[in-house]
């Protein structure tokens, strides 16, 4: 759950204060989505904490019964609470979801009250360990579904269907810039293609090729887009580093306009101390 107070020159109104209050009050367990700031802290790419291997949506195993009830509530759960966090349905079948509500107030202007920020659910068939059927449906109307074969060299894989293209840090917040003005807001956030990923060593290389019709279900043109992410981990005086970066090249949209973007991510590491940060330029040729 998010609470944020934005907006004029005064501060929050002790009204909005009080409320804010009352809702972290009844939040008796409160859990923050995982972001990329715990790969940077584990030193390990996405896929340690994420069914699909550019991080985001359902989490893994792990995750579920370790990162979370460990890491990332406010009140640890007892034993007997733990061993009942198994998202798994069957041998072959497993679910998860995600549920995000924030009221935002704006001081002398128009309050915007409660917002839903994000509601999803997922589902993972895996008949294989080395295969999966990956689907996922959020309240924006935004979705992935596709397949992955974790058949590559160096713990890689392929991937193919509709999906969030490989780039930059997959935040959670979809309103940051780097999110949304390059292109990752849902519900056009999802693209039909092919997406290549291997992990060597300490470096994450990850490349799709899609159609470039940012959310629509059928390509308009012939064109492709394509988009890449490399990303390496080292440890330095202490210091657990991340450093890479991201290039995406789009097609001409139905209106004529080409877009690209790219740019550097980083992430460091030290103690209780953990920051992650990105820095993207966007071009935008209009016809």
């Amino acid at each position: 759950m998010s609470i944020s107070a934005n907006g004029g020159r005064r501060g929050p109104s002790p009204a909005a204060l009080l409320l804010a209050l009352a809702l972290a009050l009844c939040c008796v367990v409160v859990v923050s989505r995982a972001t990329p700031r715990h790969a940077a802290r584990y030193e390990q790419h996405c896929g340690l904490c994420h069914d699909d291997p550019s991080g985001g949506g359902k989490r893994s195993l792990y995750a579920a019964q370790y990162l979370l009830p460990v890491e990332m509530v406010s009140f640890p759960p007892d034993t007997a609470s733990l061993a009942r966090l198994d998202p798994r349905l069957g041998e072959n079948l497993s679910v998860g979801c995600d549920l995000r509500t924030m009221h935002h107030h704006a001081s002398g202007g128009d309050p915007r009250g409660f917002l839903q920020m994000e509601g999803n659910l997922y589902l993972a068939f895996d008949p294989d360990p080395r295969v999966a059927l990956y689907v996922a449906r959020g309240i924006s109307g935004s979705y992935e579904v596709f397949g992955l074969a974790r058949l590559l060299p160096a713990q890689g894989y392929l991937k193919a269907g509709r999906f969030v293209p490989p780039y930059g840090w997959r935040l959670a917040d979809h309103t940051a810039f780097v999110r949304e003005h390059g292109g990752f807001a849902p519900p056009a956030h999802s693209d039909v293609g092919l997406e290549a990923g291997v992990f060597p060593g300490p470096f994450s290389v990850q490349v799709a090729a899609v159609n470039g019709a940012r959310g629509r279900l059928r390509d308009s043109d012939g064109d492709l887009a394509v988009s890449g992410l490399l990303l390496g981990r080292f440890r330095l005086a202490g210091l657990a580093l991340a450093a890479g970066g991201s290039l995406r090249l789009d097609p001409k949209d139905a209106a004529g306009e080409r877009r690209s973007g790219g740019g550097p991510c980083a992430g460091l590491h030290r103690g209780r101390w953990t920051w992650v940060g990105e820095m993207d330029w966007l071009r935008r040729e209009r016809a």
